[in-house]
């Protein structure tokens, strides 16, 4: 189109020029124009404005105004959004401050607000540090990057319209590693390491000196006692290497206990058949019942060794808990110092307990109530009460139901502990005390024992204040069993019996037993011998009576030759102690039952009577 100063206006390569004709020819005057703006039409006034007409847009062009300046064309990060804190930074600066990890993931907005173009603006984005190309992102004006590696970036943006590269911009930032990634995470780390090795290496070399010092000492009270030669403390330091730690206090107990046993068998069956003999005669009668209670005592004092060896399986049964507590102050109380002071409040209640376990528990804590007081003049007091325990108190105790409940406290004026000594008070092998006044095992197992009767412990103590042990059972609604009224004791058909026993006053007091019952014994006092009659005649006999422990050929292997040979006749084993795996045996063998040493001849005769009528033998 023609403007009324004669030059003509087209549209051309994607602009708009202005050309002005001399001397026949067209010359481009090269006006500024908008780049990128192509109108359909155009409007001339006679002032030389020229308005421009396209699509939904219309310009107004004055060549008598001056041109106004062109901004740069170039792009513009106006904010980051972090998608896992929600938290938005309008950057301010060519570099942000770090980081955290967490905000390792976000999205980037970027603009370009003075393109000179008509046409739709692309953005190119390129992440320095992240060994990613320049990538397209369309027009819409943001990116997302997600889960960045802990590092130094720099986030470079560009536009792109009309085919023109605009100026980039840029932005640094640093994201951080995680805290456990950290140095101070990596020093803590070895720092622990060492730690744990350093406890590990002192654990295991107090445990050896202990052990040492032990066995050193017990090597030269033998050296003493013996006075023997060369070749006696070669046997020695060979006992000395491969003696045990603390299952060799079981095994040496639980064979203390055997021997006692044999000996109190013969002891209290003995007595009893002087005293059948006798009968009521009073010059005699008191003084052998005496014997007999003496026996019983003894026998009573052999089963708590078995069970704190862990020889004997522990039975929780109703017991009234003031009556083991009062025993064991007792016991305390006569190897006390008179300087401390021993008071008690006891009050009856009926929980689920073993009668030795309980008599442990106090004596422990005392013991350890009298070291606190340093030799010094204290006092102890041991109280038992019953209590209710709420829902609120049973929150703070884990492991204490809500309803009745005993409550044992043992409380002392000791020197008291510090906090950091509560916090591992029931940590196997942690002690305060001087090496070789303590194992650290005491508390330990005191925690463990009141657990295995479903109670709590927990305790309470300040430097100089002295120590508070309190200790919860749940109260039981049954009664304690009551003894079996005894029967009339049966009587036997002169029926053969074999006894096995290699202790003679065991064997020869069965043998009596037996024949005073009207059952015919015969006495054996080598096993090889029994088994060689049995394996001559294997139903001479009707049933057998045999030792467990015995030299050379023990009753399990008696009996599983027997039974090799054919011999069916049911076994009564009698022992000094039975254990777990011995029970597990006999399981494997019909008719054969165990009765514990030592015994009274009513049980020996309701124990052969059940198994000659192959009736079931009860619990023992």
């Amino acid at each position: 189109a023609l403007d009324p100063s004669g030059r003509l206006w087209v549209v051309t390569k994607g602009s708009v020029h202005v050309f002005e004709g001399k001397r026949g020819q067209w010359h481009d005057l090269n006006e500024p124009m908008p780049p990128g703006f192509i109108p359909y039409a155009f409007t001339f006034e006679k002032s030389g404005t020229v308005w421009f007409h396209s699509s939904r847009r219309l310009v107004r062009f004055d060549p008598g105004r001056p041109a106004a300046p062109v901004a740069p064309f170039r792009a513009l990060i106006s904010h980051l959004s972090f998608l896992a804190s929600g938290r938005t930074e309008f950057p301010t600066t060519a570099e942000l401050a770090p980081l955290a990890h967490n905000d390792n993931s976000f999205s980037a907005h970027f603009v370009a607000p003075n393109c000179p173009f008509v046409s739709a603006v692309d953005f190119e984005v390129k992440l320095d540090g992240a060994n990613l190309p320049w990538a397209s992102t369309g027009a819409g004006g943001s990116t997302t990057f997600n889960h960045l590696k802990p590092g130094s970036y720099i986030l470079r943006v560009r536009p792109r319209a009309a085919g023109v590269v605009g100026g980039e911009a840029s932005l640094g930032f640093t994201v951080r590693p995680p805290w456990y990634l950290t140095g101070w995470a990596y020093f803590g780390y070895v720092a622990g390491v060492i730690a744990l090795a350093t406890t590990i290496i002192r654990t295991v070399s107090a445990l050896q000196r202990r052990d040492k010092i032990r066995l050193e000492r017990l090597v030269e009270e033998r050296t003493q006692e013996l006075n023997a030669g060369i070749e006696r403390r070669r046997r020695l330091e060979a006992q000395l290497m491969q003696a045990q730690k603390l299952e060799s206090l079981g095994t040496l107990a639980g064979g203390i206990a055997h021997d006692f046993n044999n000996l109190l068998t013969g002891i209290l069956g003995n007595c009893e058949l002087v005293i059948m003999t006798v009968g009521n005669d009073p010059a005699v009668s008191t003084e052998l019942r005496q014997i007999m209670a003496a026996g019983k005592r003894a026998r009573d004092l052999v089963t708590q060794i078995l069970t704190f060896s862990r020889q004997r399986n522990v039975a929780l049964s109703p017991v009234n808990l003031a009556v083991p507590v009062a025993e064991a102050i007792k016991l305390v109380r006569a190897s006390t110092p008179a300087t401390v002071e021993i008071s008690s409040r006891l009050s009856d209640g009926m929980v689920q307990a073993d009668s030795t376990q309980i008599h442990q528990i106090v004596i422990n804590l005392c013991h350890n109530a009298v070291q606190a007081m340093s030799g010094h003049a204290g006092r102890i007091e041991v109280a038992l009460e019953r209590i209710e325990v709420t829902e609120a108190f049973a929150a703070e105790l884990p492991g204490l139901a809500a309803g009745a409940a005993m409550h044992l406290s043992v409380s002392d004026t000791g020197c008291g502990m510090s906090a950091a000594t509560l916090e591992r008070v029931f940590d196997p092998f942690f002690t305060t005390k001087a090496p070789g006044e303590g194992t650290g095992l005491g508390l330990s197992i005191v925690q463990g024992i009141v657990h295995g009767h479903k109670g709590v412990v927990r305790v309470r103590s300040q430097p100089g204040q002295g120590t508070t042990f309190d200790l919860y059972f749940p109260v039981t609604t049954e009664e304690p069993d009551t003894p079996p009224v005894a029967g009339k004791v049966p009587r036997g058909r002169q029926e053969k019996i074999m006894v096995v026993d290699d202790e003679p006053s065991v064997a020869s007091y069965v043998a009596k037993q037996l024949e005073r019952l009207g059952y015919s014994p015969t006495v054996f006092t080598d096993p090889h011998a029994a088994l060689a009659e049995v394996i001559a005649a294997p139903h001479r006999f009707q049933a057998i009576v045999t030792d467990l422990t015995m030299p050379k050929l023990s009753g399990v292997e008696l009996v599983e030759r027997c039974r090799a040979a054919g011999a069916t006749m049911p076994v009564t084993i009698i022992t000094g102690y039975g254990t777990d795996e011995l029970q597990a045996t006999l399981q494997t063998f019909t008719r054969c039952k165990v009765l514990s040493k030592p015994f009274e001849g009513d049980d020996l005769a309701r124990m052969v009577h059940r198994m000659l009528q192959n009736e079931t033998n009860p619990p023992m």
